[in-house]
């Protein structure tokens, strides 16, 4: 029910790659909850570091 909330979130506020965010939304609940954190915080973390992007790719070399 969280993850379909926030996908329903991503959309209507139209943030960049939000299908590809909803994809992953049960895995990012699932992962926030385990450790300990709000989905929403970690969402949000997602969309600021790569909006989403699979390839994404970090000066230091991170990816996804």
């Amino acid at each position: 029910m969280i993850a379909e909330a926030l996908c329903a979130a991503v959309l209507a506020l139209g943030m960049q790659n939000a299908d590809n965010a909803c994809k992953h939304m049960d895995v990012v609940v699932e992962s926030a909850e385990k450790h300990g954190i709000p989905p929403e915080l970690l969402v949000s973390l997602i969309y600021i570091e790569s909006r989403w992007t699979d390839e994404a790719k970090s000066w230091a070399g991170a990816c996804g």
